[in-house]
Protein backbone atom coordinates (compact mmCIF):
# COMPACT_ATOMS: atom_id res chain seq x y z
CA UNK A 1 0.00 0.00 0.00
CA UNK A 2 2.84 2.38 0.93
CA UNK A 3 4.80 1.47 -2.24
CA UNK A 4 1.79 2.14 -4.47
CA UNK A 5 1.11 5.58 -2.87
CA UNK A 6 4.77 6.55 -3.09
CA UNK A 7 4.83 5.65 -6.75
CA UNK A 8 1.80 7.83 -7.46
CA UNK A 9 3.38 10.72 -5.55
CA UNK A 10 6.57 10.35 -7.58
CA UNK A 11 4.62 10.41 -10.82
CA UNK A 12 2.66 13.49 -9.69
CA UNK A 13 5.88 15.24 -8.59
CA UNK A 14 7.66 14.66 -11.86
CA UNK A 15 4.54 15.66 -13.79
CA UNK A 16 4.36 18.91 -11.86
CA UNK A 17 8.12 19.42 -12.34
CA UNK A 18 7.86 18.96 -16.11
CA UNK A 19 4.81 21.22 -16.30
CA UNK A 20 6.46 23.96 -14.22
CA UNK A 21 9.64 23.77 -16.27
CA UNK A 22 7.72 23.97 -19.52
CA UNK A 23 5.71 26.91 -18.21
CA UNK A 24 8.83 28.79 -17.11
CA UNK A 25 10.60 28.09 -20.37
CA UNK A 26 7.66 29.33 -22.37
CA UNK A 27 7.44 32.48 -20.18
CA UNK A 28 3.71 32.09 -19.41
CA UNK A 29 3.93 32.90 -15.68
CA UNK A 30 5.48 36.39 -15.56
CA UNK A 31 7.34 38.89 -17.66
CA UNK A 32 9.88 39.59 -14.92
CA UNK A 33 13.22 37.89 -15.60
CA UNK A 34 14.24 37.94 -11.94
CA UNK A 35 11.08 36.20 -10.85
CA UNK A 36 11.38 33.71 -13.71
CA UNK A 37 14.96 32.91 -12.67
CA UNK A 38 13.89 32.49 -9.02
CA UNK A 39 11.06 30.18 -9.97
CA UNK A 40 13.39 28.27 -12.28
CA UNK A 41 15.88 27.85 -9.44
CA UNK A 42 13.09 26.60 -7.15
CA UNK A 43 11.89 24.14 -9.78
CA UNK A 44 15.46 22.95 -10.45
CA UNK A 45 16.09 22.57 -6.70
CA UNK A 46 12.84 20.65 -6.38
CA UNK A 47 13.93 18.44 -9.30
CA UNK A 48 17.32 17.75 -7.69
CA UNK A 49 15.59 16.98 -4.41
CA UNK A 50 13.28 14.57 -6.20
CA UNK A 51 16.24 12.92 -7.91
CA UNK A 52 18.05 12.59 -4.60
CA UNK A 53 14.93 11.13 -2.97
CA UNK A 54 14.56 8.63 -5.79
CA UNK A 55 18.24 7.70 -5.63
CA UNK A 56 18.00 7.34 -1.85
CA UNK A 57 14.93 5.13 -2.26
CA UNK A 58 16.71 2.96 -4.80
CA UNK A 59 19.74 2.72 -2.52
CA UNK A 60 17.45 1.84 0.36
CA UNK A 61 15.80 -0.85 -1.74
CA UNK A 62 19.23 -2.24 -2.67
CA UNK A 63 20.29 -2.10 0.98
CA UNK A 64 17.10 -3.83 2.12
CA UNK A 65 17.53 -6.41 -0.62
CA UNK A 66 21.15 -6.96 0.45
CA UNK A 67 20.03 -7.24 4.08
CA UNK A 68 17.31 -9.73 3.08
CA UNK A 69 19.87 -11.80 1.14
CA UNK A 70 22.29 -11.66 4.08
CA UNK A 71 19.52 -12.71 6.47
CA UNK A 72 18.53 -15.52 4.11
CA UNK A 73 22.16 -16.71 3.87
CA UNK A 74 22.50 -16.42 7.66
CA UNK A 75 19.32 -18.47 8.09
CA UNK A 76 20.62 -21.12 5.69
CA UNK A 77 23.97 -21.16 7.51
CA UNK A 78 22.22 -21.51 10.87
CA UNK A 79 20.11 -24.35 9.46
CA UNK A 80 23.26 -26.08 8.22
CA UNK A 81 24.97 -25.56 11.57
CA UNK A 82 21.93 -26.94 13.36
CA UNK A 83 21.80 -29.94 11.03
CA UNK A 84 25.55 -30.51 11.53
CA UNK A 85 25.18 -30.23 15.32
CA UNK A 86 22.25 -32.65 15.21
CA UNK A 87 24.28 -35.12 13.14
CA UNK A 88 27.22 -34.81 15.54
CA UNK A 89 24.89 -35.34 18.51
CA UNK A 90 23.29 -38.43 16.92
CA UNK A 91 26.76 -39.78 16.07
CA UNK A 92 27.94 -39.14 19.62
CA UNK A 93 24.85 -40.80 21.09
CA UNK A 94 25.34 -43.78 18.77
CA UNK A 95 28.98 -44.04 19.82
CA UNK A 96 27.99 -43.86 23.49
CA UNK A 97 25.38 -46.56 22.90
CA UNK A 98 27.98 -48.77 21.24
CA UNK A 99 30.43 -48.14 24.07
CA UNK A 100 27.75 -48.99 26.65
CA UNK A 101 26.89 -52.17 24.77
CA UNK A 102 30.56 -53.12 24.47
CA UNK A 103 31.13 -52.36 28.14
CA UNK A 104 28.14 -54.51 29.12
CA UNK A 105 29.48 -57.40 26.99
CA UNK A 106 32.96 -56.93 28.48
CA UNK A 107 31.53 -56.97 32.00
CA UNK A 108 29.60 -60.16 31.21
CA UNK A 109 32.73 -61.81 29.81
CA UNK A 110 34.77 -60.63 32.80
CA UNK A 111 32.17 -61.95 35.21
CA UNK A 112 32.12 -65.27 33.37
CA UNK A 113 35.93 -65.48 33.43
CA UNK A 114 35.92 -64.59 37.12
CA UNK A 115 33.47 -67.40 37.90
CA UNK A 116 35.53 -69.84 35.83
CA UNK A 117 38.74 -68.76 37.57
CA UNK A 118 37.10 -69.05 41.00
CA UNK A 119 35.92 -72.56 40.09
CA UNK A 120 39.43 -73.49 38.90
CA UNK A 121 40.92 -72.10 42.11
CA UNK A 122 38.50 -74.20 44.15
CA UNK A 123 39.44 -77.27 42.07
CA UNK A 124 43.16 -76.54 42.53
CA UNK A 125 42.63 -76.07 46.26
CA UNK A 126 40.77 -79.39 46.46
CA UNK A 127 43.53 -81.10 44.50
CA UNK A 128 46.13 -79.54 46.77
CA UNK A 129 44.29 -80.73 49.87
CA UNK A 130 44.02 -84.19 48.36
CA UNK A 131 47.72 -84.12 47.54
CA UNK A 132 48.54 -83.07 51.11
CA UNK A 133 46.44 -85.95 52.46
CA UNK A 134 48.18 -88.38 50.16
CA UNK A 135 51.57 -87.03 51.19
CA UNK A 136 50.59 -87.37 54.84
CA UNK A 137 49.60 -90.97 54.22
CA UNK A 138 52.87 -91.59 52.41
CA UNK A 139 54.79 -90.05 55.28
CA UNK A 140 52.97 -92.35 57.66
CA UNK A 141 53.71 -95.38 55.53
CA UNK A 142 57.31 -94.41 54.68
CA UNK A 143 58.90 -95.15 58.09
CA UNK A 144 57.54 -98.71 58.06
CA UNK A 145 59.11 -99.27 54.65
CA UNK A 146 62.41 -97.85 55.88
CA UNK A 147 62.23 -100.02 59.00
CA UNK A 148 61.77 -103.09 56.78
CA UNK A 149 64.80 -102.12 54.67
CA UNK A 150 66.87 -101.39 57.79
CA UNK A 151 66.01 -104.86 59.21
CA UNK A 152 67.11 -106.44 55.91
CA UNK A 153 70.44 -104.57 56.10
CA UNK A 154 70.91 -105.61 59.73
CA UNK A 155 70.29 -109.26 58.88
CA UNK A 156 72.93 -109.07 56.14
CA UNK A 157 75.56 -106.97 57.94
CA UNK A 158 74.68 -107.48 61.58
CA UNK A 159 75.09 -103.79 62.51
CA UNK A 160 74.04 -100.40 61.09
CA UNK A 161 74.94 -96.83 61.96
CA UNK A 162 72.98 -93.62 61.38
CA UNK A 163 75.39 -92.66 58.58
CA UNK A 164 74.93 -96.01 56.83
CA UNK A 165 71.15 -95.81 57.31
CA UNK A 166 71.12 -92.30 55.83
CA UNK A 167 73.26 -93.31 52.83
CA UNK A 168 71.54 -96.57 51.96
CA UNK A 169 67.95 -95.39 52.47
CA UNK A 170 68.53 -91.92 50.92
CA UNK A 171 67.32 -89.92 53.92
CA UNK A 172 68.89 -87.18 56.00
CA UNK A 173 71.08 -88.09 58.97
CA UNK A 174 68.51 -86.55 61.31
CA UNK A 175 65.77 -88.79 59.87
CA UNK A 176 68.08 -91.81 60.14
CA UNK A 177 68.77 -91.09 63.83
CA UNK A 178 65.03 -90.64 64.54
CA UNK A 179 64.14 -93.87 62.74
CA UNK A 180 66.78 -95.86 64.64
CA UNK A 181 65.67 -94.33 67.94
CA UNK A 182 62.05 -95.31 67.25
CA UNK A 183 63.05 -98.83 66.25
CA UNK A 184 65.03 -99.05 69.50
CA UNK A 185 61.98 -97.87 71.46
CA UNK A 186 59.92 -100.57 69.74
CA UNK A 187 62.49 -103.17 70.72
CA UNK A 188 63.47 -104.06 67.18
CA UNK A 189 67.07 -102.88 67.52
CA UNK A 190 69.31 -101.75 70.29
CA UNK A 191 72.24 -99.39 70.46
CA UNK A 192 75.66 -100.94 70.92
CA UNK A 193 77.80 -98.25 72.51
CA UNK A 194 77.46 -94.56 73.22
CA UNK A 195 77.32 -91.45 71.04
CA UNK A 196 75.53 -90.66 67.82
CA UNK A 197 77.96 -92.68 65.77
CA UNK A 198 77.37 -95.86 67.84
CA UNK A 199 76.06 -98.77 65.75
CA UNK A 200 72.74 -100.52 66.18
CA UNK A 201 72.23 -104.29 66.23
CA UNK A 202 69.17 -106.35 65.48
CA UNK A 203 67.24 -107.68 68.47
CA UNK A 204 64.59 -109.84 66.79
Amino acid sequence: MFGLTRRKLNIAFWGFFILSGATLISGLITDMIFLDLLLSAVVIAAGFHGLLEELAERNNKKAFKSIDESLFQLTEWMDRVQAFAKAIKEKHELRLHRLDTKRAHTEQKLEKKTREMAKKMVDIENQLNSFKKNMALLELAAPEKRYSKAISILRNKGVITAATYSRMLAVTKSTAEKDLTRMADMGVVKKSGRGKAAPYILVI
